[in-house]
């Protein structure tokens, strides 16, 4: 096995100091290449010419300038382990070459000459300890980078699943928003006509007039009360507008998308919400898609169920550690093995065209944001209840 053969460059002005730390090595038959420069030019010199070093030892004072200077350049490159020697015992000047990187400091006499080899590897295992240590901050640094950047882009996914979910969920409740525009819009096609009627016969008051177009803005403002609300629900958003609000406020605007709907489909809608209950950091729009995902699905699944009485019950109830939004109906039930399965990214139940799969596996990806949870009960044939748990926090959580 071939021995390294480490190469030193020995930067002194005196021939005996030379003469004395070279026959050093040759005693000690050390595996050392030494490379002599008498003043700081030409080790400069040697420095530029890329010649490679292992080791720097160097005399304070030269003649034409101080070993230091040097150290302090080399020191910004790290790169290679630097001795400085003097002749003086001054403490300044030891704590002044240790500031500027010096990993040892050699006072000058026939003793600590002839000691430089044990100094040398002493020095060389302290680099080589320090090298490791940058290589594995490096490392670790990197990692951090690279984690950081898939962490980014984990997000950035997980942002482009919520809004295409969001887009995917309003195509599929058209059908509801058509019905909740419809209801106003055939109000004021009722009272615009019987306005005309009136106008035609001669027999309009004025003071029906004007409660008619009362009437008539009225069910516009409705109207574009619904079409705001789907503005802000399909706007895409950062998670980032959390605010400190009663829970239950969101209930109410998730219905909007489904009021009508549900009638035109004989499903009762049950509203039970505890008043009291604390106040919990969350963003409205993404606990509304939520909300409105397992309200959808239940709709679809009542449905299909062929049962007479059809029910869904929306309730809100909590203590001073959780909230807990449950959305209950009397469908037919999700049978063990499929409620291991509903949470998975394109899991469906729904024919061909129907939702994209990712609906429950976007909300709980939501409420595990939110630092909550969310929890599936079910008896076949008769109930499901899907339970969201969410936090009560007295301070807003940094991570969020």
């Amino acid at each position: 096995m071939n021995e390294k053969i480490y190469s030193i460059l020995l930067i002194e002005d005196e021939a005996d100091h030379r003469e004395l730390i070279c026959r050093s090595f040759k005693r000690q038959n050390e595996p050392f290449k030494i490379i002599i420069a008498k003043t700081l030019k030409e080790a400069y010199s040697f420095i530029n010419n890329d010649t490679n070093f292992d080791i720097v030892i160097s005399d304070l004072c030269l003649p034409d300038g101080k070993g230091i200077d040097l150290l302090l350049e080399q020191n910004q490159q790290l790169k290679f382990p630097f001795i400085l020697m003097t002749s003086q015992g001054d403490e300044k000047v030891a704590v002044q070459a240790i500031k500027a990187g010096a990993l040892d400091y050699v006072i000058k006499s026939e003793i600590t000459m002839m000691d430089m080899p044990r100094v040398v590897l002493r020095t060389l295992r302290e680099w080589n300890h320090i090298i490791e240590r940058k290589h594995a901050e490096e490392m670790l640094q990197n990692k951090a980078i690279s984690l950081e950047k898939a962490n980014q882009e984990l997000k950035n996914t997980m942002e482009q699943l919520i809004q295409s979910e969001k887009l995917s969920a309003i195509g599929e409740m058209s059908a509801s928003v058509a019905h909740e525009l419809s209801q106003p819009l055939n109000s004021i096609k009722i009272i615009s006509q019987s306005i005309v009627r009136d106008i035609e016969k001669e027999r309009f008051k004025i003071e029906n007039i004007n409660r008619d177009i009362k009437d008539i803005i009225s069910q516009v403002n409705k109207m574009a009360d619904i079409i705001d609300h789907m503005r802000v629900y399909t706007r895409r958003t950062e998670f980032n507008t959390m605010k400190l609000a009663n829970i239950n406020t969101v209930i109410e605007t998730s219905l909007k998308f489904f009021k009508q709907q549900l009638i035109n489909h004989d499903i009762e809608l049950n509203i039970n919400l505890q008043t009291e209950l604390p106040k919990i950091f969350y963003d409205p729009i993404r606990i509304e898609q939520v909300l409105v995902n397992l309200i959808n699905n239940a709709k679809d699944a009542l449905k299909n169920s062929g049962k007479n009485k059809k029910s869904i019950e929306i309730k809100t109830y909590g203590n001073s550690r959780d909230v807990v939004i449950e959305v209950k109906d009397n469908g037919l039930g999700i049978s063990e093995d499929l409620q291991q399965k509903i949470f998975q990214p394109f899991f469906t139940t729904k024919p061909p065209g129907k939702g994209t799969g990712l609906g429950l596996h976007v909300a709980i990806k939501i409420i595990e944001e939110h630092k909550g949870k969310i929890e599936v009960y079910s008896k076949v044939g008769e109930e499901t209840i899907f339970k969201i748990i969410l936090p009560v926090q007295i301070e807003r959580n940094s991570e969020m």
